[in-house]
This record gives structure tokens, C-alpha cells and sequence, in this order.
């Protein structure tokens, strides 16, 4: 038979202190808030990319509509070099970076809201960065090379160049990783993720890593 004095040893030994009780709480409670924390950024940057591809939609919207006016011809844009394109010719002028091209859509659109991507910390602020005016856009435009004009499914560009329009880039998350992976030209993203519009009009979101030359089509 066990002896009372051995039954209280036993008692003591798988007891716990109320120190080590609180120790204890005090840990699930920090890795609970720690969790806590990162969920709510998750969720944050979930919604802020879903409001992103909705932008970029009705951004697409807009320039279906001009095309239908023009014949096909997606609207004239600048890029921050200075060289845009316009009625066939090209235009050596001071950059602007999106102005003419939010002023030509504006008719289509009237949302200012859609041409900015709620990642952006650049967003509305007079900063140049990856060859995007922040002050009128979050989105880089891809075809800055040339004035595509789009045919049923095909889009063709100033150097007869033709391709699908479900492969070729319409516009971008504001980021240029290829070239510059580290530098501060990638002034936001999706986790890690970033929006692209193709000019059929679908939005697929691809990681940073993917990113090439390819999509300067």
C-alpha cells in the first residue's frame, strides 16, 4: 500500500505552480494575437487585390468602348521617355506619364477611383516610379511602343507585330521585377503577387518572380 507521505510527494510533483499557470496563458494568448494579426493582413491584402482586378476590368471596359469609336485602335499613350503614338506617327514630346491617356478614357469611365490599385502607397502622390506617374495612375500600360489596333480576337502593332489578344498585355500592377528585383521600382504588390490585364479583357494574377520582358508586348 502506498503511504499517505508518498501519495502527497506524487501530488506535488504533477502539480502547477500558479506562476507557470499564467506563464502558460500568457504564451497562447501572445501566439493568438500574433495569429490574429496575421490573418487580418491576409484578409487586408485579399480584398485589396480583388478591388484591383475589379479596377483593371473596368479599365478594360473603357478602352473596348474607345476601340469600338476608333476602329479597333486603343487610345494614344506616353510613356515617361517621352515617345507616343498617335494616328499612325510618332511623337517625340515631354513625357506625362498618363495624363492624356485618364483624360481620353474619362468619357468611358468618369470613375477616377479605377485607376488606382488600393496596394499603392504611391497612389494620388506626384511620384514618378517604374515609369508610372502615381498622380494619375497605379497601372503601367504595356503597348507604350506602339498604337495597337485590335481585329476580332487578333491585336496588331505598329510594326505589324500581330498577337492574340488573349496573350497580349494590356496593363500591370505598377512593377518591373525582371529587370530590377531589389530596387525601389516595385512600389507595391499582392503578397508578393502581382495583377495583369490581357487585352481580351481577363485578369490573371501572377507571383513577381514570373514577370519578363514578355509582357512589354
Amino acid at each position: 500500500m502506498n503511504s499517505p507521505a508518498r501519495n502527497v510527494t506524487r501530488r506535488r510533483a504533477v502539480a502547477f505552480t500558479l506562476i507557470e499557470v499564467l506563464c502558460a496563458i500568457a504564451i497562447v494568448m501572445l501566439l493568438a494575437g500574433i495569429l490574429s494579426t496575421a490573418l487580418v493582413r491576409a484578409k487586408v491584402s485579399a480584398a485589396r487585390k480583388i478591388v484591383c482586378v475589379s479596377n483593371l476590368r473596368q479599365l478594360h471596359a473603357a478602352y473596348a468602348l474607345y476601340a469600338a469609336d476608333y476602329d479597333g485602335a486603343l487610345p494614344p499613350y506616353q510613356n515617361s521617355l517621352g515617345v507616343g503614338h498617335f494616328d499612325g506617327k510618332i511623337l517625340h514630346e515631354n513625357p506625362e506619364n498618363g495624363e492624356k491617356l485618364v483624360t481620353t478614357l474619362h468619357p468611358y469611365l468618369k470613375n477616377r477611383d479605377v485607376w488606382f490599385c488600393p496596394a499603392d502607397n504611391f497612389a494620388r502622390t506626384d511620384s514618378t516610379v517604374g515609369f508610372v506617374r502615381h498622380l494619375y495612375s497605379s497601372y503601367k500600360v504595356q503597348y507604350r511602343f506602339g498604337l495597337p489596333v485590335i481585329t476580332g480576337n487578333v491585336v496588331t502593332f505598329d510594326d505589324e507585330k500581330q498577337v492574340s489578344t488573349s496573350k497580349a498585355t494590356l496593363m500591370t500592377d505598377n512593377l518591373m521585377p525582371y529587370s530590377r528585383p531589389d530596387s525601389a521600382q516595385l512600389p507595391y504588390s499582392h503578397n508578393g503577387m502581382y495583377n495583369t490585364l490581357f487585352m481580351d479583357g481577363h485578369v490573371k494574377t501572377r507571383p513577381w518572380q514570373s514577370a519578363s520582358p514578355d509582357d512589354e508586348l
